[in-house]
């Protein structure tokens, strides 16, 4: 019993942060699982449908990025039954130093937006 307990958490901990179909950086899949889960509540199965980047060029070379990301996920209902959601989450990329991570470039989420599918 408390071998399954400890796998189960591994996976849930391991999954975290995860996005099917995604090849964005891991800190922004991040970004995007952590407003999602606090905007529209966990989901499961959370997918990229679709994506689009543009790049905003500010000055000597500096690059900011603002993405636009097309997502499916779903919700527990009861056992074995789901609410499906088309979510479209809009966030940005910051060319500059990030205190708070010291690391170059921060990754900030403006809007997410959970629409239910009927």
């Amino acid at each position: 019993m408390g071998k399954t307990l400890v796998m189960a958490l591994v996976m849930v901990n391991c999954a975290f942060g995860q996005i099917i179909n995604s090849d964005y950086e891991s800190r922004l899949n991040t970004a995007i699982t952590e407003a999602v889960t606090s905007e529209c509540n966990q989901m499961i199965d959370l997918t990229l449908l679709s994506s689009k980047v543009e790049e905003d060029n500010i000055d000597q070379g500096i690059t900011d990025y603002k993405y636009t990301s097309v997502l499916s996920g779903k919700q527990i209902y009861d056992q074995n039954i789901y609410d499906e959601y088309r979510i479209v989450v809009e966030s940005e990329y910051y060319d500059g130093y990030d205190h708070a991570t010291g690391e170059y470039g921060a990754y900030y989420v403006k809007n997410v937006k959970c629409d239910i599918l009927f």
